[in-house]
């Protein structure tokens, strides 16, 4: 039943993964990994960010086990460097700074970016995608403020901001996968914030949230290039798994370099694994659930859920099927209004 309402079509009969059979281990405390099958769909979609590496059977190789050493060491145990966090715009702590305020408005935002010329640019030209169906042509900042409002503004400017960031090629990551993964991020956040809407949960947090999911991946894939690693030709499920779960801790002490409001950072926590992070259930469950159907979206695009296993119980706490449906029907609008 999930699979049709999720896909639109039947559950495929014949099964041919061997990577979705593997034995994927346990990493208790990781949300991500409730169930086999939401590993087995985030782990696919991994697979496809770092470059289709062939998928080993077994337990995690001794070469594997050194790796998840190292960087545990470098960007847990220790200050996380320059050349492993990628440098926001200088305006965007500015900017988050002034969304913290209480009674900021779009007027705010407006001056705050408007000596950042092409953070300015790329505003007015979101502003003018297809996807929004503002109806009119956007010709300044003051524009986008008036039309768009605080709200919406606030989503787009920190979509200008963190794209050059997240796509681009980083580390053992390709410019495909980079790519790939900064599609994967924008359908995050718009399903976090289509969930948030209906779940009354806040919305700004959780769409922030999901812009920033696996950004500790990146670090991770920095770090590695760093060490001399080669590339990934060939992994295990089980450093699959322990290298998304130390992203996320990753992903926190990012929020924390970069000054994300504290609901977000919290967030991040919770999907760490977490339990003092202090973030509320209900949206670490909408940020949890938009990464996921992100990533499925992606994949039944790219053809390669019909290599699933069985995508019955794919794991949404606190989202309803219908739901979840609507959200996915959402992310292809938008998709076929922007194409």
């Amino acid at each position: 039943m999930v699979w049709k309402l999720l896909s639109g079509r039947s559950k495929p009969d014949k099964v041919a993964a061997d990577d979705m059979r593997a034995d994927l281990g346990t990493v208790p405390g990781t949300p991500l990994f409730a169930d086999r099958a939401s590993a087995r769909l985030a782990l696919r979609f991994m697979r496809q960010v770092l470059g289709e590496p062939e998928l080993l059977p077994g337990h995690t190789l001794l070469a594997e086990k050194m790796a998840l050493d190292d960087l545990r060491r470098r960007c847990i145990d220790q200050p996380l460097t320059d050349d492993m966090v990628p440098r926001l715009p200088a305006v965007v702590p500015q900017v988050l700074r002034t969304l913290r305020q209480p009674k900021t408005s779009a007027e705010d935002l407006a001056r705050v970016i408007s000596g950042d010329t092409t953070l300015v640019s790329d505003v007015v030209r979101l502003a003018n995608s297809p996807g929004l169906g503002v109806g009119r042509k956007i010709d300044s900042l003051s524009q986008a403020v008036v039309l768009l409002g605080d709200s919406g503004l606030r989503r787009l400017l920190m979509t200008a901001a963190m794209r050059p960031i997240i796509d681009a090629r980083s580390g053992l990551i390709s410019a495909d996968g980079a790519s790939r993964l900064w599609r994967k991020n924008q359908r995050a956040a718009l399903a976090a914030d289509f969930l948030a809407q209906r779940l009354a949960t806040p919305r700004f947090a959780a769409f922030l949230s999901g812009l920033l999911s696996q950004i500790g991946l990146l670090v991770l894939a920095r770090a590695l290039a760093a060490s001399g690693q080669p590339g990934f030709r060939s992994v295990s499920a089980p450093f699959l798994v322990e290298l998304d779960t130390l992203a996320r801790r990753v992903a926190v002490r990012v929020c924390e370099q970069w000054e994300m409001p504290a609901l977000v950072t919290a967030t991040a926590g919770a999907l760490a694994g977490d339990a003092s992070a202090g973030a509320p259930g209900k949206l670490v469950q909408v940020v949890l659930a938009a990464d996921l159907l992100a990533r499925y979206a992606l994949l039944d695009e790219s053809g390669a859920l019909e290599e699933a296993e069985d995508a019955d119980g794919f794991g949404l706490e606190g989202v309803s099927e219908t739901l979840a449906a609507a959200c996915l029907a959402a992310m292809r609008e938008a998709d076929a209004a922007a194409a």
